[in-house]
């Protein structure tokens, strides 16, 4: 039977006797009381579908293990019985059906989530449930939830860097002596606050930086650099009685200060930052791939970058979903170029300066500038510039 190390070994410990390949026939009941349980004696057969092999009984009489009190202790299974006369939805397991966003149930204001939700599941999946709920119920009564605290971001990227690449052991936690252990004290005890700390000290900060991409490059064609965060909102344009006119804008937010680039020049597409990424990500894929050569850039499949020098003018090129962009910056005006579109800003507020259209003129015609919000984000973050910007 599957089971963790850890509880195999304090089974040992605690001299909790181990039998298997025993399977439970029946209670053996002499005089109305407990005596015992009759188990068959089973073998190791074929493997099933998961490659693991199936136990088969083995002829012979039943092995009788003496007892008198038993205790079933496999499985779950969901216990409502204070809910009453309520019925709630649920699925076949018995655990509860509730919207996937609010946690909500079957019956409107009742909140579930958790193990009695989506069956036998994580502490922290639990966590992120009864936040859910909770900020669903704060909206249902007219309060928002209250938000982050935010944490200070003045730490460079290289000393984050180095956080992660050193080796700190976890602090032990404290265990109840086997010989107190006949009752029903917690055996797992709890860490004192100043060994809660340092632990917490292990923390490698992967919401502020994760870059295991980087990391595991064996050509370093991932590359980790920092960003001024930043929100702006771009106008949509639209062709009216001969002229361009702003209709609506759509935001454009980036919070977190410590973006990843691809170089393509360095990478084989060996897929290793793909294995490593905590994120189910493919990093080499899906991180903005910048070339540093020329013809490397014109051959590129994909959406792909290239930054460099014009005069003293830079310049970010890309090819999004197959259309060519151009973003160029100089002397505080910046330049965006996309077919016949050409849209000026001015570079220190990102405020849309003029536009004019080149081409053949289409009433109603709407132009989304969403993808110069990307160019922005990539041209006005000097950190990409030692990294991908030559002459």
């Amino acid at each position: 039977m599957p089971a963790d190390p850890e509880e195999v070994h304090d089974c040992i410990l605690e001299g909790i006797g181990l039998k298997d390949l025993l399977a439970p026939a029946h209670v053996v009941i002499e005089g109305g009381k407990v005596v015992g349980l009759a188990c068959t004696r089973m073998k190791l057969g074929a493997p099933d579908a998961s490659g693991r092999p199936r136990p088969v009984p083995v002829e012979g009489p039943l092995e009788i293990l003496p007892a008198d009190t038993i205790l079933p202790a496999i499985g779950q299974e969901t216990v409502l019985d204070f809910l009453g006369d309520l019925h709630l939805n649920h699925h076949r397991d018995g655990t509860l059906i509730v919207d996937p966003a609010t946690c909500e149930t079957s019956l409107p204001g009742l909140f579930a989530g958790g193990d009695v939700a989506r069956g036998p599941a994580s502490v922290i999946k639990a966590i992120a449930d009864g936040r859910k709920a909770a900020e669903a119920i704060g909206l249902k009564h007219g309060v928002a939830l209250a938000a982050e605290p935010e944490l200070a971001k003045d730490t460079p990227v290289d000393l984050l860097l180095a956080k992660k690449a050193r080796h700190k052991s976890p602090q032990t936690v404290p265990v109840l002596p086997v010989q107190e252990r006949g009752g029903f004290k917690e055996v797992i005890q709890s860490l004192d606050p100043e060994a809660a700390r340092e632990e917490a000290r292990r923390c490698l900060d992967c919401d502020e930086l994760c870059s295991l991409c980087v990391t595991v490059c064996p050509n370093r064609a991932n590359r980790a650099y920092a960003v001024r965060p930043f929100a702006l909102e771009l106008p949509a344009l639209v062709m009216r009685e001969g002229r361009l006119v702003t209709e609506g804008a759509r935001p454009f937010v980036v919070n977190q200060d410590v973006q990843i680039l691809n170089v393509g020049d360095f990478c084989n597409a060996c897929g290793n930052c793909n294995t490593f990424c905590p994120t189910s990500g493919a990093p080499y894929k899906d991180k903005p791939r910048f070339w540093i050569d020329a013809e490397g850039y014109a051959e590129a499949q994909g959406d792909v970058f290239r930054m460099h020098h014009t005069g003293d003018a830079l310049v970010l090129d890309a090819r999004l979903g197959g259309v060519a962009h151009r973003l160029e910056s100089h002397a505080g005006l910046s330049t965006y170029c996309s077919g016949d579109l050409v849209v000026r800003f001015d570079t220190g507020t990102w405020r849309l300066l003029d536009a004019e259209f080149l081409g053949a003129w289409m009433e109603g015609r709407v132009f989304d500038l969403s993808p110069v919000a990307t160019l922005i984000a990539l041209l006005g973050s000097n950190s990409v510039v030692p990294h991908v910007a030559f002459s």
